[in-house]
């Protein structure tokens, strides 16, 4: 097995030519449809890698194969519940539930998966899956040298790029890999993709306001606002980049450096509206760094598990380091309200009582905590306790 892949890693020489054993006239036919139904069953299970199954899913359930899929990843789904309930790993959900699925719907129709849901035998079913399961402490990622021949053969594969993200989800399965691995890859595929002329769905907060100088904290700015992404940045076509990163999320070994690696300036998904996206996909919990959590404003809806878990958060790190008071100086231009279009300031930022007894199930909240660095053992014990880090 390849140095340092760790029990269960990928074969050098076999990750090297699993590029060659998927065969384009098999595949390529699919990929402008939204089913799989064009495959025989054998093709279709390709597209699931059970050990490494996060990613988009849009499944046309009148087809055997599709349903086929949506059985498997519905048992997945419940494996993986039971295992983090077991284990009492923190929720890291959509809606508070253990779940997987994330942004489910069925013909166009949203709802709340739960584990009473019948499949329908027919319809669209769409959603998206985070599997949250992280390798071991430890396994060590794949050598550079390894990882640095594989990036080469996805970077210069004929393949679409579709398919070359569907390989590297199957040579990741058992595998792991390094932020500043996956910053490599990205910055080899971005020149080979071609230009994508659309835009990322905005489903971002509004523009962030100019920091101010906060009674601990340097002045700073969050992260860029909406225009901070343009065309030329996009480079391959955002579902695209999103199903390569699906591929790698839950495969890296130093998840604790994505928020200054992999979203950070410079790097593959920087940017507010890229990393809206992954929070949107993968989870916001997932994506989130308490650490640096004083880098961003964050538009949070309390009536939603993850948005009100990373409010607890922000409040309790707020808390600890205001000396056990919340400081307005560290929430300017903080406003609450009904929707995200009729939100009222908070002069002095969010109530105390909030950080105590935790905040409001229901309503909007625009927020930036404007402090430094902080308590950063404080900190990570936040991460473990609400974002599920390892101690």
């Amino acid at each position: 097995s390849a140095e340092g892949a760790g029990a269960g890693g990928a074969d050098a020489a076999a990750a090297l030519g699993l590029l060659e054993l998927v065969e384009e006239d098999i595949y390529g036919s699919s990929l402008p449809t939204t089913s799989l139904a064009s495959l025989d069953c054998k093709a279709a299970l390709d597209f699931v890698v059970p050990g490494n199954a996060t990613g988009r899913y849009v499944l046309d359930l009148r087809a055997p194969t599709d349903r086929l899929v949506a059985e498997r990843l519905l048992l997945l789904n419940a494996w993986e519940v039971a295992g983090r309930k077991r284990s009492a790993c923190p929720d890291v959900s959509q809606s508070g539930t253990y779940q997987c699925l994330r942004n489910e719907s069925w013909e166009a129709q949203r709802f709340r998966y739960g584990p009473d849901w019948i499949l329908p035998m027919a319809g669209l079913l769409q959603f998206d899956l985070s599997v949250p399961r992280r390798p071991p402490r430890d396994q060590r990622a794949l050598d550079d040298a390894t990882w640095g021949r594989f990036a080469a053969a996805v970077a210069g594969s004929p393949l679409p790029m579709a398919l070359r993200a569907l390989c590297l989800r199957r040579v990741l399965d058992g595998a792991a890999v390094t932020c500043a691995q996956v910053c490599r890859l990205y910055a080899l595929l971005r020149p080979a993709a071609p230009a994508y002329e659309g835009h990322l769905v905005d489903t971002r907060p509004p523009r962030p306001v100019k920091g101010k100088k906060g009674k601990r904290g340097k002045k700073q700015k969050p992260t860029a606002g909406p225009d901070a992404v343009t065309k030329s940045e996009q480079g391959m076509h955002s579902a695209v980049e999103m199903a390569f990163l699906g591929a790698l999320m839950f495969r890296i070994t130093d998840h604790a450096q994505l928020a200054q690696t992999v979203f950070d300036e410079g790097g593959p998904f920087a940017g507010e509206a890229r990393i809206r996206a992954c929070e949107v996909a993968f989870g916001r919990l997932c994506v989130a760094s308490p650490p640096r959590i004083h880098e961003r404003r964050f538009l949070l809806h309390l009536g939603l598990h993850e948005d009100r878990q990373l409010c607890r958060a922000l409040l309790s790190i707020a808390f600890r380091e205001g000396g056990r008071v919340l400081d307005p100086n560290c929430f300017p231009n903080c406003s609450f309200g009904p929707s995200p279009g009729d939100l009222r300031a908070l002069p002095v930022g969010p109530p105390e009582w909030w950080a105590k007894v935790g905040p409001p199930r229901n309503g909007w909240l625009s927020v930036w905590y404007a402090g430094d660095e902080g308590q950063v053992a404080f900190r990570k014990r936040m991460a473990v306790q609400f974002c599920g880090w390892e101690r």
